[in-house]
C-alpha cells in the first residue's frame, strides 16, 4: 500500500490559511508547469491563477526553483512506493512484457487515483514530463528517481541478457520519456494529437504503450561488449 505522500520541506508554513495558500500555491504550479512547460510559466502567472499575494511564493518557497523542489517532492514518494512495487513483482528472469507493464502501470495508476478522488491535481506526471525538457533539472528528478532508473535497467538486462549495458541504458531511457509523456494529464506532444483526431483510441493507450513497449524490448538485436561476448 502506497504511503501517503510527504509534505515537501522547504518553505514555511503556519496557520491554516497559510497552509491553505501553500497548496493552492503547489497545485497551481504544478499545473500550469505541465500544460505549459516551465519556461512559460512566471511566478506572477502562478500567484494570479491560485488567487494568491504576489509575494506569497517568496514567503512559502523563497523562489521559483524552491517551489518547483517543493513539487517535486510533494509525491514523488507516492510515485516511488508504486514503482517499487511493480519492480518488486518482477521475477529473476521477467518477460520483455513484465518489465513493460512494471513501467507503464505505476504511473496509470497515480494519474487514475488523483482523478478518481477529485480532490488534487493529476497534473503531477505531466510536470515531470515537463522538467525532463530542461536539462538543468535532469539531477533534481534523479535525486528522487534515480535508484528506480537503475532497477528498471538491471530488470531488462534480466529480461534481456544479450543486451548490452548501453543498449539496455538507451531502450529504459526512450521508455520512461514515453511513458511520461503518453499518460500526462494534461496531453502533451503526440497525445494531444491522438485526443484531438482519434479520442476513441484514448482508453486504449494503456495496453497500447504495454505492447509498444514490449515489443521494442524484444525486437532489439542482441549487442554484447567485447568482455561479454568472450566464453
Amino acid at each position: 500500500m502506497a504511503t501517503t505522500p510527504r509534505t515537501a520541506q522547504s518553505g514555511r508554513s503556519g496557520t491554516a490559511g497559510g497552509d491553505q495558500t501553500r497548496q493552492r500555491l503547489l497545485r497551481t504550479a504544478e499545473s500550469l508547469i505541465a500544460e505549459r512547460g516551465l519556461d512559460s510559466v512566471s511566478i506572477r502567472d502562478i500567484t494570479g491563477a491560485a488567487e494568491a499575494n504576489s509575494a506569497s511564493i517568496h514567503y512559502h518557497f523563497r523562489s521559483k526553483e524552491g517551489l518547483v523542489k517543493a513539487i517535486l517532492a510533494d509525491r514523488a514518494e507516492d510515485m516511488s512506493d508504486r514503482r517499487r512495487r511493480h519492480l518488486e513483482s518482477l521475477g529473476p528472469a521477467p518477460t520483455p512484457h513484465e518489465v513493460a507493464s512494471a513501467m507503464v502501470a505505476p504511473t496509470f495508476e497515480l494519474v487514475e487515483t488523483e482523478l478518481e478522488e477529485g480532490a488534487r491535481s493529476s497534473a503531477y506526471v505531466g510536470f515531470l514530463a515537463a522538467l525532463l525538457d530542461d536539462p538543468s533539472l535532469v539531477p533534481l528528478i534523479s535525486e528522487h528517481f534515480g535508484d528506480q532508473y537503475e532497477h528498471y535497467l538491471h530488470a531488462l538486462r534480466r529480461a534481456r541478457p544479450d543486451l548490452n549495458e548501453e543498449a539496455a541504458v538507451n531502450l529504459i531511457s526512450f521508455a520512461l520519456h514515453l511513458v511520461l509523456n503518453a499518460v500526462s494529464e494534461p496531453a502533451r506532444g503526440l497525445r494531444v494529437w491522438i485526443e484531438t483526431h482519434h479520442p476513441e483510441s484514448v482508453a486504449s493507450i494503456k495496453n497500447d504503450l504495454v505492447e509498444f513497449l514490449a515489443a521494442g524490448f524484444e525486437a532489439a538485436s542482441p549487442r554484447m561488449t567485447g568482455t561479454e561476448a568472450r566464453p
